[in-house]
């Protein structure tokens, strides 16, 4: 798949066809209706690009629309892949059983499939508004359902800055406050909800000058079940306290041993790797490096 044209906008002609597809307009009927639809993307991806758009209520909205035919494309390259791994592990059982892979490809395909689902974004999005409804500084964008579809999907304009720009805008004090409660927010996703965001980068968070925070993109989650989140804790415990066995035994807790799998040499390099970051300062630390 050649990722270059994929992530070039597509004809505003081309998406107006999938919105009459899918029976969703999001233009007015209005003599000014033109400027109802934002023929320039907003935003432009692999599977979709967002529109900004004006709904017949005169609420601004952000229309995500799934590109043409995307979904049949994956899907074939999908069972391509299936094919080839089928192939591989019928003259190589040995290597595929001990390196996962069947595993690995198909919560690949899980997530891949799961990202095209427009509805199924929708909801999560409610879901994850629904457990920070309390939470004034966290905004979650609003879902019209009734300009959404399977591949099109209508949710409240939102207005933030990007990070790069929320360092050099914000002040210390907010930009502390952001900080602190991001962390807060990723607490509360993976250890009181259990529920969490699956791909929140920096791209995917929008900043304001207010102190609140704007989540995008909701095709990708996770969910942990209630021991998950007990090992989940406990590791984190464990880090903090450097106590490098009892974080790997609960590490591995989260995890399915593989056959034949090395445990003694798995310790060893994770214990190596704890050497490395415990002797890092602070600034060089990152959540990734931690887990």
């Amino acid at each position: 798949m050649d990722k270059t044209i994929w992530n070039r906008p597509t004809g505003i002609q081309t998406i107006r066809g999938v919105q009459e597809i899918h029976r969703v307009n999001p233009r007015t009927e209005s003599q000014e209706s033109d400027r109802a639809f934002d023929e320039v993307p907003a935003a432009s991806a692999s599977l979709a690009q967002v529109h900004f758009a004006v709904l017949p209520t005169g609420e601004e909205v952000a229309v995500k629309v799934q590109r043409p035919d995307v979904r049949e494309r994956i899907t074939d390259d999908l069972d391509a892949l299936d094919s080839l791994l089928r192939f591989v592990a019928w003259i190589a059982a040995g290597l595929v059983k001990r390196s996962n892979l069947r595993a690995t490809f198909d919560e690949f395909k899980r997530y891949t499939l799961q990202e095209l689902d427009f509805v199924m974004e929708a909801r999560t999005m409610e879901r994850f508004a629904e457990n920070f409804e309390e939470w004034e500084d966290v905004v979650i964008p609003k879902v019209h359902w009734t300009h959404t579809s399977p591949r099109v999907l209508t949710m409240q304009r939102v207005s933030g800055m990007r990070l790069a720009e929320a360092v050099n805008v914000l002040p210390l004090d907010r930009r502390e406050k952001l900080a602190k409660r991001s962390m807060e927010m990723m607490i509360r996703m993976f250890i009181s909800d259990g529920f969490f965001h699956a791909d929140l980068h920096p791209g995917n968070i929008l900043f304001r000058e207010d102190g609140s925070m704007v989540l995008l993109d909701f095709g990708m989650f996770g969910e942990l079940s209630d021991e998950e989140i007990d090992h989940f804790t406990l590791y984190w415990l464990a880090v903090v306290q450097k106590q490098v066995k009892r974080a790997f035994f609960h590490f591995t807790q989260m995890t399915r041993r593989l056959p034949q799998a090395d445990e003694n040499a798995f310790f060893e390099k994770f214990n190596s790797l704890a050497r490395r970051f415990y002797a890092s300062t602070l600034s060089e630390m990152t959540i990734t490096q931690v887990y």
